[in-house]
């Protein structure tokens, strides 16, 4: 019975720390978007100028 109590909380807490991992991927991902996005509009910017 305890075994299947650690044995599910360790996973719960696993599960909830992968969840956390891909959140802060996708944030950087979107950051890196954001990033690229900008600057190709100041490049374009400056290009005609």
């Amino acid at each position: 019975m305890l075994f299947h109590i650690l044995y599910f909380t360790i996973t719960i807490k696993r599960r909830r720390y992968t969840n956390k991992e891909t959140e802060r991927e996708q944030r950087i991902n979107e950051c890196l978007e954001r990033k690229r996005r900008f600057e190709d509009k100041y490049y374009e910017f400056f290009r005609n100028m």
